[in-house]
């Protein structure tokens, strides 16, 4: 192969000739239209070919389709333009296929006229580092994961103490004097745990959104008596949001829960006092900021909605963990540590991004980056949410076929149900809810769980009843966001996030059956009013 190669080399013009045959060092030449021009022996080995193998076709002819892209959309046009490119990233392909990692490091020659003359490139073996950063990356979604189960297992297990505890109370003395208290004990604990279930899905991009467009100043208008209610008295609260703002498309109460966290994280770092300042300005976006957490935002306009307090600020080491899943420093017992972790997913789930600034003694400033109407890409579902009510007995009874596996959920639901003047049979799974409709069941309503053990899962078993009764209303129960299955844009089927109050279930079977526009899916379920389950 060397005696090869040296043949080859000894024929060019150039010193430089020489020296790619003979250095060891992976290293090659591309023209200004990236065609290959010289390639040493070192860097043609490593990929299984001779220099006379690669020499006349374009570079990124041996490269995987990733690399390809990346070398022609983004490397090469910034590295005619600059003459310069660092470390740059790439896949190229072993003959026999596999790929290989390296580190490109590139400069431009030029002729005496300033032309480009050719490129001269090195490149340094990556698979060592891209096996360690996974080393690293895996162990730190380990830890992760870890910091996840044992906070939300805490938490939990607290929660379910006051729950058991009072309910358990109730069975033994059911008519104690304080039995009140122990039901609005029981039912706050449930609220409580709600809310927690709620930070954990947004936490991990999986709420349930229900995006509309909203102006970013009636938002903070209406938060404003909220938070001066939130702040002690040494803090003060200013405002100072442009006008003519574009509309942003957002889950407004969701927006608000981040704002909240936010605010609330700023008052614990001033306990002796000091300022709020809360602006929104239109802003462009176009590559990423430094600061930036979680994904890059695509190019555009958005409105820039910024928290800046003066507070302690954040050392490097805490900077680096703050939107960690249940990292806090706030006492024990004080704070769950999902309220950043909840802001960021939220707002990665919602095409927008977060940008943090802090330092020891200067405060700390967090911008939320809303996507202007015009380019959001989340859809838009329409549908008024439905009345919670104020009768929890139906004027117009239904038959439904209720189809949950969990046996304590199934009964509580059948219950409700029937108190409320509705007719119900019920299926433990899919198979069994189709079997009674095989055997003449028609019901009006499938009120259906949308996993559960068996063949027949709650989609399938809407497209199956479907195929037998026609057209038949549905209302499906998840415990976290659906897909977007073809159900999503259909006007006759509406899914509900576990736990959603009895009220609420109620006012969408009454709308689903009666003829008026079934709420968008998720609408219904941000509120926890004697929820029917959280399974």
């Amino acid at each position: 192969m060397q005696r090869k190669v040296r043949e080859f080399w000894t024929l060019g013009k150039e010193p430089i000739d020489l020296f790619l045959a003979d250095a060891p060092l992976m290293m090659h030449s591309i023209d200004r239209d990236g065609i290959l021009t010289r390639v040493s022996g070192v860097w043609a080995a490593k990929l299984g070919y001779d220099p006379g193998d690669m020499i006349g076709r374009p570079l990124v002819d041996f490269m995987t389709p990733d690399s390809r892209h990346k070398a022609r959309q983004r490397v090469l046009p910034r590295f005619m333009a600059d003459g310069v490119v660092h470390d740059v990233e790439y896949d190229f392909l072993h003959r026999d296929g596999h790929a290989i990692p390296v580190l490109l490091t590139a400069v431009a020659n030029y002729t005496e006229t300033g032309e480009f003359h050719r490129s001269l490139a090195f490149l340094f073996d990556n698979s060592g580092a891209r096996r360690a950063t996974a080393v690293i990356a895996q162990k730190t979604r380990l830890e992760v994961i870890g910091n996840l189960v044992g906070g939300v297992a805490h938490d939990f297990n607290n929660l379910l103490s006051v729950i058991m505890g009072n309910l358990e109370l109730l069975q033994d003395m059911p008519d104690h004097p304080d039995r009140a208290t122990m039901l609005r004990d029981a039912i706050g604990a449930a609220r409580r745990g709600a809310t927690l279930t709620q930070q954990l899905v947004a936490y991990g991009r999986r709420a349930q959104l229900s995006p509309r467009p909203h102006p970013v100043g009636d938002i903070l208008d209406d938060l404003a008596k909220m938070l001066h209610r939130l702040l002690p008295a040494n803090i003060r609260l200013e405002f100072g949001v442009d006008p003519d703002l574009p509309r942003v498309m957002i889950d407004r109460p969701q927006l608000e829960t981040a704002i909240l966290n936010i605010v609330d994280n700023a008052r614990e770092a001033m306990p002796e006092g000091g300022s709020i300042r809360i602006s929104a300005r239109a802003r462009r976006l176009d590559g990423r900021l430094p600061g930036m957490v979680g994904e890059t935002p695509a190019p555009g306009p958005y409105v820039e909605l910024a928290i800046r307090d003066e507070g302690r600020g954040m050392v490097p080491d805490v900077l680096e963990r703050a939107f960690d899943p249940f990292f806090t420093t706030k006492a024990v017992g004080q704070g769950s540590g999902l309220g950043l972790s909840m802001v960021i997913g939220f707002l990665q789930q919602s095409d927008g991004a977060l940008r943090i600034d802090s330092a020891p003694g200067a405060g700390t400033a967090l911008s939320i980056f809303l996507p202007a109407l015009q380019v959001s890409r989340k859809a838009i579902r329409r549908g008024a949410a439905p009345d919670p009510g104020h009768h929890l007995r139906s004027e117009r009874p239904t038959q439904i076929l209720l189809v949950e596996d969990e046996a304590d959920l199934r009964r509580l639901l059948a219950h409700r149900l029937r108190l409320s003047g509705h007719g119900v049979v019920e299926a433990s799974n899919g198979d069994s809810a189709m079997a009674l409709l095989e055997h003449g069941l028609t019901p009006q309503l499938i009120l259906s769980d949308v996993s559960m053990p068996g063949r027949v899962q709650g989609p399938e078993l809407v497209r199956l009843a479907r195929a037998r009764l026609g057209e038949v209303k549905t209302i499906l129960l998840s415990g976290h966001a659906p897909g977007d299955g073809p159900e999503e844009a259909d006007p006759a089927i509406c899914r509900l996030v576990k736990p959603v109050s009895h009220a609420t279930l109620l006012a969408t079977i009454a709308r689903l059956t009666e003829g008026g526009v079934a709420p968008a899916s998720g609408d219904a379920a941000g509120t926890f009013d004697g929820a029917v389950g959280m399974g």
